[in-house]
This record gives C-alpha cells, sequence and structure tokens, in this order.
C-alpha cells in the first residue's frame, strides 16, 4: 500500500497487515466506529472540553460501545441457538470463544506439580535465600 505523508508530502511505502475482524462486526459497527473516530478528531482539533464537539464524541462513542456489545451478544446468541440440536456444533461454540486449541493437554497434573515445585526451588537458589517462604516438598 502506497500512501503519501502528512508532514512531507512525499510517497513513501506503508506496510499494513490485515487484521482479523470480530464475525459480529458488520457494516453497522464500521460506520458507528468511522462517525465516532471523526467526531473525536473534531474535538481534539477544537480542544475545548465543555464545547459542543466533546458531548457529541462522547454520545457517539458510547453508542457505538453499545452497539458493539449488543451486536456480539446477537452473533453469540444466534450461534448458540442455530447450534441447539447439534451437541458438537454448540460445545465448539465457547471452545473457539475459549481459543482452548491453544492449551497443551499433554501433561499430567503431577507433571504440573513437579515444573512448579522446580521452579519455585530454582527460584529460591537465585535469591539466595533472601525470601524466607517454606518450600512445599512432593511425595513421590
Amino acid at each position: 500500500m502506497r500512501g503519501k505523508s502528512k508532514t512531507t508530502g512525499s510517497s513513501r511505502e506503508v506496510c499494513r497487515k490485515p487484521r482479523r475482524l470480530a464475525p459480529w462486526f458488520d457494516g453497522d459497527c464500521h460506520a458507528a466506529k468511522k462517525t465516532t473516530r471523526r467526531l473525536e478528531q473534531v474535538y481534539w482539533r477544537s480542544r475545548q472540553p465543555q464545547c459542543r464537539s466533546c458531548n457529541s464524541w462522547q454520545q457517539a462513542l458510547a453508542d457505538c460501545s453499545t452497539l458493539l456489545r449488543q451486536k456480539e451478544q446477537q452473533y453469540w446468541n444466534s450461534r448458540i441457538s442455530d447450534a441447539a440440536h447439534n451437541p458438537r456444533s454448540l460445545w465448539n461454540s465457547p471452545n473457539v470463544l475459549l481459543h482452548s486449541k491453544n492449551a497443551d493437554p499433554h501433561f499430567t497434573a503431577n507433571e504440573f506439580a513437579t515444573f512448579f515445585h522446580n521452579k519455585v526451588k530454582t527460584m529460591d537458589t537465585r535469591l539466595n535465600g533472601w525470601i524466607r517462604a517454606p518450600v512445599c516438598h512432593l511425595s513421590n
């Protein structure tokens, strides 16, 4: 993407990574956000906290937040109601929401406890006993 620098007027290469939008972010959300940004720019140009532009911007910001919250809620309600008769799809919805695919299920509770036990021991050694907290001993 090529763009002009506002300060020098020279053309330079601008690298912009595409950001994955939320599934509920539609045209209404985009328009509300665009209006909010425009009103914010008007406010910052005037720099008067008690002016009409400040009130307009604050109202647009509140409306935009409400709209985004409503759209998200509608999306998840619709997704759950659509999957009501399909248990696999229904349980997949919270997994997508919680990003549970990133969790590593290949360790046991004992390995988890051992890891933290060793971590505490290492920190105690590094601090040379500055902090005197009892270290729990695991029984194997």
